[in-house]
């Protein structure tokens, strides 16, 4: 009997150690079949992390071009608005001239008499501007008689050209002579 149960212990041991290994086997696929899965949604991730590092290389170097126009635009604009543009001076005589009809700094007195007059702009403001005057840079004392101005509403600017006289109180009458606008918009 001893033989007997040998036997079947052996097979029985057998059949225990044979089902283990199918087991392993089978653990090994399951482990073996998930480590792909992982690889191959790393290779996803990582696909999809180096499209996303390109896009967002393109983001900033398009972000880093446009700063640049910026800084190219501001360095314009504060250039235009602060270059000193010509002035013609008038004489020693022109000025006392002016000084006797009663104006302290007679080419200051001049432009910043013109500014409190937009109602001399023979156009209307567009877009819901005002025309104005936005500049006393750009309001040019020629002569003790005329006065070229450039004047805006933000959208649209243009030129005039003024005959100023200076009363003996210093009182400051103006006639517009001519004017035009340097950009309109495009209506076609």
């Amino acid at each position: 009997m001893e033989g007997k149960i040998k036997k079947k212990d052996s097979f029985e041991t057998f059949l225990f150690k044979g089902r283990l290994i199918i087991l392993l086997v089978m653990m090994n696929l399951l482990l073996i079949f998930l480590i792909f899965r992982a690889v191959i949604a790393l290779n996803v991730s990582e696909y999809e992390r180096k499209a996303m590092i390109e896009k967002v290389k393109e983001i900033a170097d398009e972000n880093q071009l446009i700063q640049d126009r910026n800084t190219l635009m501001e360095a314009s604009l504060a250039y235009y608005k602060n270059k000193a543009l010509y002035q013609p001076p008038l004489s020693s005589r022109e000025i006392a001239a002016l000084r006797q009809k009663g104006l302290r700094n007679p080419v200051m007195d001049i432009k910043t008499d013109l500014m409190k007059h937009p109602e001399f702009i023979p156009y209307k403001g567009i877009m819901g501007g005002a025309m104005r005057f936005p500049s006393e840079r750009e309001i040019y004392v020629v002569s003790t008689k005329w006065v070229r101005a450039y004047f805006e509403d933000g959208h649209i600017g243009g030129w005039m050209v003024l005959e100023y006289q200076v009363s003996r109180n210093g009182k400051i009458s103006w006639r517009v002579i001519n004017s035009y606008l340097d950009n309109s918009i495009d209506t076609e």
